[in-house]
C-alpha cells in the first residue's frame, strides 16, 4: 500500500470541532495528480479508516461510530512519514445546521447590546465550560473575492473558502447567530452539559428559497430562469442570482454527520410568485438534502422551523423619512404552515406570542431570539432527547380540513389535553375562502369537536354563508397572540399559522417514518 506524501484536508475540519455521535464519520480532502492511487489514513478515538485517492479526491470513513464524549481528543489524518494533519480538542456530540436569512445572521452581540435591559438572552453568560462549538459561514464571506462572480452559475465550491475555523464560545459567540447559539446553550444546559453541541451557521440575509436550491433541483422545480447567462429567481424586489447558497455554502458540508437543521427563512418569499409554491419547494429541498447528506443513523434528520413572528408597519406619529424595517409577510407565514403536512419529521415552533413590540423600528429583525430558541429547543428535546413530549411542547398544527359545503372542520395535532382559546371563549384568527376565491371571516366558529372520540378536543368547526373552498389562520403580518389569534393547546402554546385549499393535493400528509432510525433518546 502506497501512502500519500501530499494531501489536504477539507476546511470543514479543525481543532475544537464536534463530530456527530452515533453517525458515520467521514473525513475528506484532495491531493495533487502525482498522488493518484496513494492512500490517506485517519484515526480518532480508537477508530480507523483509509481511502485511495481517485481523481484527486479522497474520503475516509472510520470503522465505527462513537457515543457522546466531552473530553477533547485528537483527530489525525496521515499518509507517509511526515505527511500528517492533526486536529485537537475534538468533541463528540450533536451537530446542527442553523440556516436562513438575516434573522439567522442576527448576532448574539445585538441581543447583548441591543435588547432591552432584563430581556431574555441579554444577560446570557458566555463560557467555554459549556460544551458548545460554533462554525460560521455567511454569504458575506464571499463578498469581494473570487466566489462572488459565481453567484447565479452552476459552479460548486468544493471546500469552505473563508478560512474561519470551529470556535469555542469565548472566541466566536458574540459574532455568531443569536438563535443558533441560544439553541446550543439551552440544549447543553438541559442535558447537563453531557452532550456537546456543535452548530454550523449558514446565513444568507435577504435571500429567497430559490437561492438555497441545488442545480438539479432548481432545474426540476423551475425555481429560476437563465437571464443573460445568470440563473436568477424572484426576490422580494425582483430577480436576483440564485443557487449559490447551496453551491457555495451548503455543498462543502455535504458529507458531515449531523442531527438536523434549524431553519429561519421565508421573509423574502412573500411575493405572489414564490409564496404559493413555498411549502412544496421547501419539502422538496429538504428531501433532496436528506438524500445528498447520505447519513445512516440520521438519514431522515428532523427539520425545525421557526414560525415568522409578527411584523408591524410604522405606527402613527413615526417621523417621516426615518428608517423603518417592515415586510408584509402575512401570506407566507400560513403557507409555511403546510410544511409538516408535506415533509415527514418536520416541526414548526410557534412565534405569534413572542414579538409584541410594535414601536421597534427594525420590525423584521426582532430581538426575541432567546424566546424563539426556547420554543425550538422544547421541540428538539422532545424529538431527539426524550425530554418532554411533542403533544405538550409543540403548538397545535393543522392535520387536515374536512370540507362540507358551508362547513369546514379543522383537525389539529400536538394539542396536549385539547385545543382551547386564550383570553376569550371566542376563537379568533380564522378566515374562510368562498367559491370566488375571496377570503373573509367565518360566519361562526362553533364549539370544538372531537374527531377521534377520545374525549380530547382536536377540531375547530367553521361555518360560512356559502361554500367554503379554503381555510387559513393567522394570515396577517400584525397578528399577535392572544390579541388577534388565540387558538392554543391546553399548555398555552399558540397554534401554528396555516392555509389550506379544498382539493389541493399539497394538503395530504405523507406517511410517517420510523423515528427509531434517526433519533437519539439516550443521555
Amino acid at each position: 500500500m502506497k501512502l500519500a506524501n501530499k494531501f489536504s484536508v477539507s476546511h470543514v475540519f479543525s481543532s475544537d470541532m464536534v463530530i456527530q455521535r452515533g453517525e458515520r464519520i467521514r473525513i475528506w480532502g484532495w491531493a495533487p495528480p502525482e498522488e493518484e492511487g496513494a492512500v490517506v489514513c485517519a484515526e480518532f478515538s480508537g477508530l480507523h479508516g483509509d481511502a485511495v485517492i481517485k481523481g484527486g479526491e479522497w474520503c475516509v470513513e472510520l470503522d465505527g461510530v462513537l457515543p457522546a464524549n466531552t473530553e477533547g481528543e485528537t483527530l489525525t489524518v496521515y499518509g507517509a512519514d511526515g505527511a500528517e494533519t492533526s486536529f485537537d480538542g475534538v468533541l463528540v456530540g450533536d451537530v446542527y445546521f442553523c440556516i436562513g436569512q438575516s434573522n439567522v445572521r442576527y448576532p448574539l452581540e445585538a441581543i447583548i447590546c441591543g435588547a432591552p435591559e432584563g430581556y431574555p438572552g441579554r444577560g446570557c453568560v458566555i463560557t467555554d465550560e459549556e460544551n458548545i462549538r460554533l462554525n460560521l459561514s455567511s454569504i458575506h464571506d464571499a463578498d469581494g473575492n473570487d466566489i462572488y462572480p459565481a453567484r447565479g452559475t452552476t459552479e460548486l465550491c468544493r471546500d469552505v473558502r473563508h478560512g474561519r475555523k470551529w470556535q469555542k464560545p469565548s472566541e466566536g459567540a458574540r459574532e455568531f447567530s443569536a438563535l443558533g447559539f441560544f439553541v446550543a446553550q439551552i440544549l447543553v444546559q438541559k442535558t447537563g452539559n453531557a452532550i456537546p453541541v456543535g452548530v454550523i451557521e449558514i446565513d444568507a440575509d435577504g435571500q429567497s428559497l430559490g437561492m438555497f436550491m441545488p442545480n438539479e433541483l432548481a432545474d426540476e422545480l423551475h425555481t429560476d430562469d437563465l437571464i443573460d447567462g445568470v440563473y436568477k429567481c424572484m426576490w422580494h424586489i425582483g430577480p436576483e442570482p440564485s443557487r449559490y447558497v447551496y453551491n457555495q455554502f451548503i455543498y462543502p458540508f455535504q458529507r458531515i454527520g449531523h442531527s438536523g437543521i434549524v431553519w429561519y427563512q421565508g421573509e423574502s418569499d412573500f411575493n405572489e410568485v414564490n409564496c404559493p409554491v413555498y411549502s412544496k419547494n421547501f419539502a422538496a429541498l429538504m428531501t433532496e438534502l436528506r438524500r445528498r447528506f447520505d447519513l445512516k443513523k440520521h438519514r431522515d434528520f428532523p427539520v425545525y422551523i421557526v414560525e415568522l413572528p409578527a411584523s408591524y408597519p410604522p405606527y402613527e406619529g413615526w417621523p417621516e423619512g426615518e428608517l423603518w424595517a417592515y415586510i408584509d409577510y402575512g401570506n407566507i407565514r400560513p403557507e409555511m404552515g403546510r410544511i409538516p403536512n408535506l415533509l415527514p419529521n418536520s416541526y414548526i415552533a410557534a412565534s405569534s406570542d413572542l414579538w409584541l413590540d410594535d414601536r421597534y423600528w427594525n420590525s423584521i429583525h426582532p430581538y426575541c431570539k432567546y424566546p424563539q430558541a426556547e420554543r425550538v429547543t422544547d421541540i428538539m428535546l422532545a424529538v431527539g432527547y426524550g425530554i418532554g413530549d411533542l403533544e405538550h411542547a409543540a403548538g397545535p398544527q393543522f392535520c387536515s380540513v374536512r370540507y362540507d359545503g358551508e362547513k369546514a372542520g379543522v383537525v389539529f395535532r400536538y394539542i396536549a389535553d385539547g385545543i382551547t382559546s386564550a383570553g376569550s371563549s371566542d376563537i379568533i384568527g380564522f378566515e374562510v375562502r368562498d367559491k370566488d376565491g375571496v377570503w373573509k371571516a367565518p360566519a361562526d366558529v362553533s364549539e370544538y369537536g372531537d374527531v377521534n372520540g377520545d374525549g380530547i378536543s382536536d377540531t375547530v368547526e367553521l361555518v360560512s354563508d356559502g361554500e367554503i373552498t379554503g381555510v387559513r389562520y393567522n394570515a396577517r403580518s400584525t397578528n399577535t397572540f392572544p390579541a388577534d389569534v388565540n387558538l392554543c393547546s391546553s399548555e398555552g402554546v399558540p397554534a401554528i399559522a396555516f392555509t389550506d385549499l379544498k382539493d389541493d393535493e399539497r394538503a395530504e400528509r405523507p406517511a410517517e417514518i420510523n423515528t427509531d432510525n434517526y433519533m437519539f433518546v439516550d443521555l
